[in-house]
């Protein structure tokens, strides 16, 4: 990459040193690359320091860099997710062609089995089962899973420790239901799977309705055990969609449109919000604006 312009230094220095994903661009502003980081400001500042790039991959990625634009998210499921809805609506090149890479990781869900296990998968298939991803660091989904799983307790123990049907420290730790002992339904445990879904999707709004109602439907029941654990999953599940700072106080679909102005140049930006999260956003020079 060239030598650092005053202006990009500028910009480098008031990156936060918090949670978020970046968008790198090209010098003709396409989107080539979307990821996320724990720290902003370092991960940004290392694609602008000279021998950075440890492969060619990423050389001809670094050479093709020519501005960066980031969106700062409260913790990392937050920027998990943001990161999967930016990919999937900026397709960046980079971010395809990588896929592969030993680093990169979808979250694989199967939908055709009783009790599916949520696992890593390096491809995706043609089995039916629901992949996200991918997404740039396997040490962060993983621990984006962990987190899930004290919310939403799944099983993660391969085939063959499943079928021995006697429950692990996982259902001990309660990141497990123990279906392997009958100590869930298949119904339940299926709605359950849905459930990570709807949040990995981002979709937290469908996810509380659902949960708030079989929490209602449990109460009404005097089943006040599962009320207590729909309550509990509710309120953790709505902490973090009230911190997410990539949601408007609207859970419409809008455009949002705002616009910077230096002399006779003028910058609008348009921010895609979907259910009341962004899902994309794209920056055009106005032309014409000092007529």
């Amino acid at each position: 990459m060239a030598e650092q312009s005053e202006a990009i230094r500028r910009r480098l220095r008031a990156v936060p040193d918090t949670p978020g994903v970046y968008l790198l661009r090209d010098a003709s502003a396409q989107v080539v690359y979307v990821g996320k980081a724990l720290r902003l400001r370092d991960r940004l500042r290392s694609y602008f320091t000279q021998g950075y790039a440890q492969t060619a991959r990423v050389a001809d990625l670094v050479r093709r860099v020519h501005d960066f634009e980031f969106v700062t998210a409260e913790n990392e499921v937050e920027a998990l997710v943001l990161e999967h809805n930016l990919i999937k609506h900026y397709r960046p090149r980079f971010n395809i062609r990588l896929k592969d890479d030993k680093n990169y990781l979808y979250l694989k869900l199967p939908v055709n089995e009783e009790f599916p296990r949520v696992h890593y998968a390096r491809n995706v298939g043609t089995d039916g089962a629901l992949y996200f991803g991918p997404y740039t660091s396997a040490l962060s989904l993983r621990g984006t899973v962990k987190s899930l799983r004290q919310l939403l307790p799944f099983r993660t123990c391969s085939d063959e420790i499943f079928k021995q049907h006697k429950v692990c420290l996982d259902f001990h730790i309660k990141r497990c239901p123990g279906p392997c002992e009958g100590r869930i339904s298949s119904q339940e445990y299926g709605a359950r799977i849905n459930q990570v879904a709807l949040f990995m999707e981002g979709q937290s709004d469908t996810l509380t309705r659902e949960l708030r109602e079989r929490m209602r439907v449990a109460a009404n029941g005097l089943d006040f055990e599962n009320a207590a654990r729909y309550r509990d999953q509710l309120l953790a599940i709505e902490r973090i969609a009230d911190r997410q700072k990539v949601l408007t106080r609207s859970r419409d679909d809008q455009d949002l449109v705002a616009y910077a102005r230096e002399g006779s140049e003028v910058f609008v930006e348009v921010a895609y919000i979907r259910q009341g999260k962004m899902v994309g956003h794209d920056g055009h020079p106005l032309e014409g604006a000092g007529a």
